[in-house]
């Protein structure tokens, strides 16, 4: 955990001129800590399990595991066209463009806008 910790936060350190070796190596790392951290933790859960429901916990762990996967990739998804969405917004209003112009360009003009904090 403290490798994938550690490999985790150098990913702040990536830019797009960060050499692609640092890139590579950074992932490469979090890869390593994920099959340190994964394997013992499915051992342990599968460990006790009689070898006839061996086939069933593990069909289980891997439907869990992809539709776990689906939902934060969905809602990372959602999470980055909202910031998209609320960022152009605001360039909009820097640049003194109606913050619905965005929508008519889209064939999108029933479409509320987003309220920005002030």
């Amino acid at each position: 955990m403290g490798i994938l910790t550690l490999s985790t936060g150098a990913m702040l350190l990536i830019h797009v001129d960060t050499p692609g070796w640092l890139v590579a190596a950074i992932s490469s790392g979090r890869g390593l800590a994920l099959g340190l951290t994964i394997q013992p933790l499915l051992h342990a859960m599968l460990g006790g399990l009689a070898p006839a429901h061996m086939a069933d916990a593990s069909a289980l762990f891997n439907v869990a595991q992809r539709l776990g996967g689906s939902i934060g990739i969905s809602l990372l998804a959602t999470f980055f066209q909202v910031r998209e969405r609320v960022h152009v917004e605001q360039v909009m209003q820097t640049l003194g463009l109606a913050t619905n112009a965005l929508d008519s360009v889209r064939g999108d003009a029933a479409r509320s806008t987003v309220t920005l904090p002030a």
